[in-house]
């Protein structure tokens, strides 16, 4: 009987006109996920490669870059010469640096030197001449000063050292720099020094940061500071000089026969691309859509202070975008697509979303990279939306937010599933720390903002964030917790004290008992507080919808609405019908899909039209995968899921069946 119960409705599902539309009503964005050509779909894959090796780097340069006095001392400015034998592979620098005590007593340096092989031990010296300086291993070494240095008193140190970078990491041959003729690039200040502290595991920066580069003179230098003179040697070669931009960054290069060119912008502002020939097709396009970003992340993070936004090709073997401050450097293949589409400039809008999350509202905390990485790739996601919206008239704000939504309960294995601000971020497989810093940080910016009651409120509280923080005072999660509070007047300390120190995601599990006249009584509970709303779009059986919002109650776990009936008889409810939250959605009856307190033909209907599907990261799967009909939580939809719908099958919720 049962057999026969699910050929009809099999049948039914796939010759049914009608069903289309109830698909658009009950399920949501059906239609809209139809739309995503196979060029989308391409596009969001290569962009979802590009980020799992981007975060890959950083996750492994992750002490954070402080420009502050950690109980010792203070660096006050850092002037760095570099040259480059091309034919011996190798790097010479020259580092001056003004170091300020803050402490008395000051007998020993810690400085962190990212690697030159085959130059010998690094030459420390102050005016007096050279200082013992011992090698600690893994880049460290601690310099003996001639005298301790007392607080408020100053040294001036320079560091010379020359060899071969090892630019390669073991992780997907992610590449931070380079040495050759073709292309020369740094990402960070790698070969500056910097002052490591050993109690904290902070590097400190430097105040005030020059950088003056020597290349032959028929290359162009790109970097993410202030371009000043560029001096010719007489000899072939031309000096670069650059001023750091921002607190905490070090100055990022690169150096190659681009073809440069400049689109004007807003009041007297230039987008600047630096592309190989090879790539110059698409150039004008590229900084045309980097222009529309800054303009879009302006209007809702504040305005962008700087003069000019660059971009800068590097070869694909980086792995990586990146984006410090004035220049986000692209990879090759990045730059091949034809940035007309809308979802060609994801990884871009990523990238310039850096401008403010790290760049002009730094981090302030080694342990919540989400601050900077969630909010960039939520700014990237709102950016993304708005064209698509805009260009190809499909609402894929709520399908991306649907994708995010899945990675995060999908992806993740549970021993993986830290808090996102926490030192555990560090510890877990590269994939899990994508999901959690990118993805997971990304719904959470947006669950701010549907707290915070919508774009005009968040953005007005995120200009507030960025105020507060100006002049590199680091965010961290209780200061944005402050700073949303002072300029909503929404206290989200609960929120984040749920989903940035804590883990998990809640489950909702629905109940719906209807009583005379078309009247209904909906409780949704969940095992866990999260300090979330629920919106609840109330379907009636005439077609007409309505929208409530509902508060928790006390216990915080549980939600009750009452639907009156009469004319507008209740049909069912959707909850979360926006893709707002991080969650998962059943009914308080198992088989009750379509959450109208019934398990019937039409629950059955939707578990049979998604058996066969399997949930992936890969794009297209991602935004297909019918999870509300995966009652078993495996990741596959198939006759085991089936079962327990067919096994409910005449059961109400309430105990009426």
């Amino acid at each position: 009987m049962r057999n026969a119960i699910l050929a009809l409705i099999v049948a039914m599902a796939l010759s049914s006109p009608a069903l289309a539309e109830g698909d658009k009503q009950s399920r949501g964005h059906t239609v809209a996920r139809a739309k995503l050509s196979a060029r989308t779909l391409q596009y969001l894959d290569h962009q979802r490669l590009l980020m799992a090796r981007h975060v890959e780097h950083l996750r492994r340069v992750h002490a954070r870059r402080v420009p502050i006095a950690l109980g010792n001392v203070v660096l006050r400015s850092l002037s760095s010469s570099l040259s480059f034998d091309y034919n011996k592979q190798t790097v010479s620098t020259t580092n001056v640096m003004v170091i300020e005590g803050s402490a008395p007593g000051v007998a020993t340096l810690n400085l962190y030197m990212t690697p030159l092989s085959g130059g010998g031990p690094p030459a420390v010296s102050d005016a007096q001449g050279t200082l013992q300086t011992l090698n600690q291993g893994n880049g460290l070494y601690t310099v003996v000063l001639r005298q301790p240095l007392g607080a408020g008193s100053s040294l001036t140190l320079t560091v010379a050292r020359s060899g071969a970078p090892q630019c390669s990491t073991q992780f997907l041959n992610i590449v931070s720099c380079m040495l050759s003729t073709s292309m020369t690039f740094s990402v960070g200040g790698a070969w500056e020094p910097l002052i490591y502290d050993l109690t904290s595991g902070e590097l400190i920066t430097p105040l005030d940061e020059r950088l003056a580069i020597t290349v032959p003179s028929n290359l162009v230098v790109a970097a993410s500071g202030d371009a000043g003179a560029v001096d010719d040697n007489g000899d072939g070669t031309r000096t670069h000089h650059f001023k750091g931009v921002g607190l905490g960054h070090g100055i990022s290069f690169s150096a190659a026969a681009y073809v440069s060119g400049s689109y004007p912008f807003g009041a007297n502002k230039a987008s600047q691309s630096y592309v190989l020939p090879q790539s110059s097709g698409f150039a004008d396009s590229w900084r045309k859509q980097a222009a529309a970003i800054i303009d879009f992340h302006g209007k809702r993070y504040g305005d962008y202070p700087h003069k000019t936004i660059s971009m800068a090709e590097v070869p694909d073997v980086t792995g990586a975008a990146f984006g410090p401050p004035l220049t986000v450097f692209m990879p090759s293949s990045t730059l091949a697509f034809d940035p007309g589409h809308w979802a060609a400039t994801r990884t871009l809008a990523h990238e310039l979303g850096h401008q403010w999350f790290a760049g002009l509202i730094a981090v302030g905390e080694n342990y919540s990279p989400w601050l900077a990485e969630g909010f960039a790739s939520f700014a990237e996601m709102r950016y993304t939306a708005e064209r698509a919206l805009a260009e190809a008239k499909i609402d894929y704000a709520p399908i991306d937010r649907r994708s995010h939504r899945l990675e995060v309960i999908y992806g993740l294995q549970p021993q993986n599933d830290v808090p996102i601000s926490s030192q555990q971020i560090y510890q877990v497989p590269s994939d899990a720390y994508v999901t959690l810093t990118y993805t997971k940080g990304a719904m959470v910016a947006n669950m701010l903002r549907y707290l915070l009651g919508g774009d005009t409120n968040f953005d007005a509280a995120m200009r507030g964030v960025r105020a507060d923080h100006a002049g590199g005072s680091g965010l961290t999660v209780k200061s944005l917790a402050a700073s949303l509070a002072k300029h909503s007047g929404v206290d989200v300390n609960a929120f984040l004290d749920r989903w940035a120190f804590g883990s998990g995601y809640p489950t909702y599990k629905v109940e719906v008992v209807r009583g005379e006249d078309g009247a209904a009584d909906i409780r949704i509970t969940s095992a866990k507080a999260f300090a979330l709303p629920l919106e609840l779009d109330i379907l009636a059986e005439d077609g007409s919808s309505q929208r409530v919002r509902v508060q928790p109650n006390s216990d915080g776990v549980t939600f009750e609405h009452h639907v009156a009936g009469g004319a507008a008889r209740f049909a069912q409810v959707r909850v979360d019908p926006d893709q707002h939250l991080v969650r998962r959605v059943l009914g308080a009856e198992p088989g009750d899909i379509v959450l109208d307190g019934d398990v019937d033909g039409i629950d059955l209907i939707w578990a049979a039209r998604a058996v066969g599907e399997r949930y992936s990261q890969q794009a297209g799967q991602a935004t297909q995968f019918s999870d509300y009909a995966d009652l078993q939580f495996d990741g596959v939809i198939d006759q085991q899921d089936l079962d327990i719908v067919l096994n409910a099958f005449g059961t109400r919720s309430g105990g009426n069946g």
